[in-house]
């Protein structure tokens, strides 16, 4: 197996671990936090900041990764697919740093300083608020995009 392949088969299995981790996370989130449930959502939120921490590491160890393959392959670093990629991936980060990590965290706070018997209405808008709804779903519309990016190479 040449270095490149090695590097590529690296590339694909360090952002299927993110985007498994991520969008796993997400939805597992968003269906916990319907519920209503304050123990439940106070223990998946607790359990769940490990994973929210190792999230920018793993997409980070991918993006490294596939840059290390196209200048590895010999390709140009500078094609319209990967200037596109770029820049969707730094806006997808970018809103997962404020949106995602804002909501996941207010949820955390809200969930410890709500009774057990019944969520607060303040725990129970902010589970329901459609911002952080949305961006699991712009995720996913993404990660399909950015496999149709891989794959096709449009516009070289």
């Amino acid at each position: 197996m040449s270095v490149v392949l090695f590097v590529k088969f690296l590339h694909i299995a360090a952002m299927f671990c993110a985007v498994g981790v991520s969008v796993g996370t997400d939805l597992m989130a968003h269906r916990i936090a319907g519920t209503g449930d304050v123990r439940s959502i106070r223990t998946f939120f607790a359990q769940s900041r490990r994973l929210v921490m190792l999230m920018p590491v793993l997409f980070l160890t991918g993006l490294a990764l596939g840059l290390l393959t196209a200048w590895s392959g010999a390709l140009n670093l500078f094609a319209p697919w990967l200037i596109i990629a770029y820049i969707l991936f730094a806006l997808t980060l970018g809103l997962h740093a404020t949106i995602g990590a804002r909501w996941f965290r207010r949820m955390d706070e809200l969930a410890i300083a709500s009774p057990d018997d019944r969520a607060s209405g303040e725990l129970l808008a902010t589970a329901h608020a459609p911002s952080a709804r949305y961006l699991t779903w712009y995720t996913i519309a993404m990660i399909v995009f950015f496999v149709f990016l891989m794959v096709t190479k449009p516009l070289s």
